[in-house]
């Protein structure tokens, strides 16, 4: 199964994103930070990265630009609560693969 990585500066959404995809057999990490997310970038090397767009420090577009695409670059998810047109495209130039308005989609419905 791929490894995903969780990025949410908000506990409950980490928890809730990681219980849904470990009972979907996904090995899954999280990170309270973009800062701590980097770190476990680069120790698990995730296939996904599902991230808050809005969160203290680091960002989910900084998270992006930053996060290493060696060995290989992993599919990007930014989930939002307070989407709007400019984040939207801001985020699309980035490189993200999906960008999520609605926080309450369940993860699977966008990893199948």
């Amino acid at each position: 199964m791929a490894v995903i990585l969780v990025v949410d500066d908000e506990p409950l959404q980490r928890d809730i994103l990681k219980t849904i995809l470990d009972d979907e057999g996904y090995e899954t990490y999280t990170a309270a930070s973009g800062e701590e997310a980097l770190v476990l970038i680069g120790k698990f090397h995730p296939e996904v990265i599902l991230t808050d767009l809005k969160m203290e420090g680091m960002d989910g577009i900084e998270l992006i630009e930053q996060a290493p695409r060696e060995p290989f670059e992993p599919s990007m998810i930014i989930m939002t609560a307070h989407g709007t047109i400019s984040s939207a495209v801001e985020a699309i130039k980035k490189g993200p693969s999906t960008t999520l308005r609605n926080r309450s989609i369940k993860a699977r419905c966008c990893l199948r």
